[in-house]
């Protein structure tokens, strides 16, 4: 992808996750001097059974099992904030999941 498609790409996102095809895609982007430093959401699986939160420790949001998927765009601290998919890449919203239940995949887009 060359640069300027993929500047088009990062501003027609934005900032955080879009849902496109039942498959969510994040890819923010930032130009700087010449160079594209890119910026990749994480994707994880709960590794254990765990709850989506309003806010870090606060109420519950949604309930996750093994096995859904967590995509995280700026992982830091004990709690993760992002977009909750079950297995059959269903939506169940925002918020925070404890980092401990979770486990990268190792796929970063």
């Amino acid at each position: 992808m060359n640069r300027t498609k993929t500047a088009v790409v990062a501003l027609a996102m934005g900032v955080g996750l879009t849902v496109s095809g039942g498959v969510a895609v994040a890819a923010p982007v930032e130009a700087a001097a010449g160079e594209i430093g890119i910026q990749c959401t994480r994707q994880y699986v709960l590794a254990s059974n765990a709850t989506l939160r309003h806010s870090p420790g606060g109420s519950v949001k949604a309930y996750a099992f093994v096995g859904d998927k967590f995509n995280v765009p700026n992982p830091s601290g004990s709690w993760y904030y992002g977009n909750l998919y079950d297995q059959n890449n269903t939506h169940f919203g925002d918020g925070y999941i404890l980092a401990s239940a979770l486990a990268y995949t190792g796929i970063c887009f």
